[in-house]
């Protein structure tokens, strides 16, 4: 089970999806779900709150917006076929309320 589940991406190869816990944050802020089984593979904490939406990219960057008024942080984790447990990598700084994201190759 997910609380709060919200954002959704899934890895290129369909393996592994993605969502947010929206109003936990922090804390298990993302899980990583095996999409054979069903079952979650485990959860990473984000350093900030309202984890929202998010897209992986082909080269398994997870990129995750935090959206609120005091919000302006994109962050930035690495998954693998490997270790698909996000592992913090950094963030970026933009506008307040961050939303959506789309990936283009």
């Amino acid at each position: 089970s997910v609380p709060g589940a919200h954002g959704a991406a899934m890895t290129p190869n369909g393996k592994v999806f993605y969502t947010t816990n929206l109003p936990g944050g922090g804390s298990d802020g993302l899980f990583a779900i095996d999409t054979h089984t069903n079952t979650v593979l485990g959860s990473a904490d984000t350093p900030y709150a309202v984890p929202h939406n998010l897209v992986v990219t082909q080269n398994n960057k997870l990129f995750v917006t935090h959206s609120g008024v005091t919000s302006d942080k994109v962050t930035i984790y690495q998954v693998t076929t490997h270790d698909p447990i996000p592992a913090f990598l950094g963030e970026v700084t933009v506008g307040f309320n961050p939303f959506g994201l789309a990936y283009v190759p």
